[in-house]
This record gives C-alpha cells, sequence and structure tokens, in this order.
C-alpha cells in the first residue's frame, strides 16, 4: 500500500485502487478490511517514528500519504 501510495499521482489513491491492490470486493467487508490494515500501517509508521498523521483519509474519496518515505 506505501508503495501504491508514493507512487501515485500527489501521492494519493482511492478506496477502490487499494481495495483492487489487496484483492478486496468493494463491498462493506472489503471496506473494513481495509481500514483494518490502514490502522495497523498507521501503527506501524508511528513504531517507525514517522508522524502520526502520515496517511490521510479523505473522505468519499481514498487516503494520501503525507509523510516522505523511503521504500526499500
Amino acid at each position: 500500500m506505501l508503495s501504491a501510495m508514493s507512487l501515485a499521482p500527489g501521492r494519493q489513491v482511492e478506496h477502490w485502487q487499494l481495495l483492487d491492490l489487496l484483492g478486496l470486493e468493494a463491498n462493506a467487508e472489503g471496506k473494513a478490511t481495509l481500514e483494518v490494515r490502514l490502522v495497523r500501517l498507521r501503527k506501524k509508521l508511528v513504531e517507525a517514528g514517522v508522524r502520526e498523521a502520515a496517511l490521510q483519509s479523505i473522505r468519499g474519496v481514498g487516503y494520501r500519504l503525507q509523510a516522505l518515505l523511503n521504500i526499500r
């Protein structure tokens, strides 16, 4: 997910793009699973020393990566 966000224009991806990337259906269950994964990703980023607002939720659209990351 981080790689997709960092390579996306404006570092922003839509919900459906993340669902597709993870192989999830665009239904309530898929969206709930995506939310859980994003919560866990935010927690891991904080543990790695990235500020808490690294992933911004854009209501009705998707998510934006606010932090500059070096992905290896």
